[in-house]
C-alpha cells in the first residue's frame, strides 16, 4: 500500500468536505465489509458531524452469508442456497437488522459453539451496522 487505510479516508472525507463545506449533499461511502474501514469512516464520520451512509457492495454480503449458512448447512446443501437467497431479499428490502437478530437466533437455538457460531456473528456484526 501506499498509503494507509486512515490516511487516505481522511483525504476523501476532507475533499468531500471541501467541495460542499455546508453539508448540503449526501455523504456516502461504498465498502468491501473490511471492519477497519468501517471503523475509520464512522471514526470521521462522528469527527466532522456526518450523516454519512455506508453501502457494503452486494458481493461481499453474499460472501459473509454463504460463510454464515455453511455454519447451519453442509456447503453442498440446497437448503444452503435457500437460506442465503432469502437473506439476501431480506436484505435488499431493508431488513438487514432483523437478518442479523435471526441469525443470531437461530445460532443460539441450534446450541452452536462460540468457534461454530463464528461466521454467524461475524456476519450479523456487519449487517447489523452497516446495511
Amino acid at each position: 500500500m501506499e498509503k494507509q487505510p486512515e490516511l487516505v479516508i481522511s483525504e476523501a472525507i476532507e475533499e468531500a468536505l471541501y467541495r460542499d463545506p455546508n453539508k448540503q449533499k449526501r455523504f456516502c461511502a461504498l465498502v468491501d465489509g473490511n471492519k477497519q474501514q468501517l471503523s475509520l469512516l464512522n471514526k470521521f464520520a462522528l469527527q466532522h458531524n456526518l450523516n454519512l451512509t455506508i453501502v457494503l457492495d452486494i458481493i461481499h454480503v453474499i460472501e459473509y452469508l454463504w460463510k454464515a449458512a455453511f455454519a447451519f448447512y453442509s456447503d453442498t446443501s440446497k437448503q444452503a442456497e435457500t437460506w442465503v437467497s432469502r437473506r439476501l431479499q431480506l436484505i435488499l428490502e431493508g431488513k438487514s437488522s432483523s437478518v442479523a437478530a435471526g441469525m443470531r437466533r437461530s445460532a443460539t437455538l441450534r446450541q452452536l459453539t462460540t468457534s461454530e457460531r463464528k461466521p454467524v456473528d461475524n456476519c450479523a456484526l456487519i449487517f447489523a451496522q452497516q446495511c
